[in-house]
């Protein structure tokens, strides 16, 4: 009974997703790894996910890399908050748009939720804003 009702599950996850009622909230600097997850399951369902890898398949030619690479990376990009894109618009591979994400969110992210402190957002401002990389 417990696999009927999983496949049941994932079958109607399946169906949401074709159908576009799946919402992932666009990324506003909190709670990266939920996000992450979310993206990362999104991506799999719409076999996007070979370029979070960073490795092109043997079998692929690299012009079809290259294209799968991009849309990849521009659902990403739909799915992030406008402050949070001003920090990554110069990364042009899902592989580091995602790494330069995690660097910048993931760590911040859990501490935070760690130690359960509520910051205005002045104070949340200037910690996203030491937090990214003088380059």
């Amino acid at each position: 009974m417990v696999k009927n009702s999983r496949s049941f599950r994932q079958a109607a996850i399946a169906m949401a997703l074709e159908e576009g009622k799946v919402r992932i909230e666009k990324f506003d600097g909190s709670d990266f790894g939920f996000w992450k997850m979310q993206i990362e399951d999104y991506l799999y369902q719409k076999k996007l996910y070979l370029p979070l890898t960073g490795q092109k398949p043997t079998d692929m030619e690299q012009s079809d890399w290259d294209l799968l690479d991009r849309q990849t990376l521009d659902v990403i990009r739909l799915i992030l908050a406008k402050n949070v894109v001003f920090n990554i618009m110069n990364e042009n591979t899902t592989v580091y748009l995602m790494k330069a994400l995690s660097n910048m969110y993931e760590n911040t992210t859990v501490y935070l939720i760690f130690v359960q402190i509520t910051f205005d957002d002045e104070v949340k401002a200037f910690i996203l804003l030491s937090s990214l990389s003088e380059n």
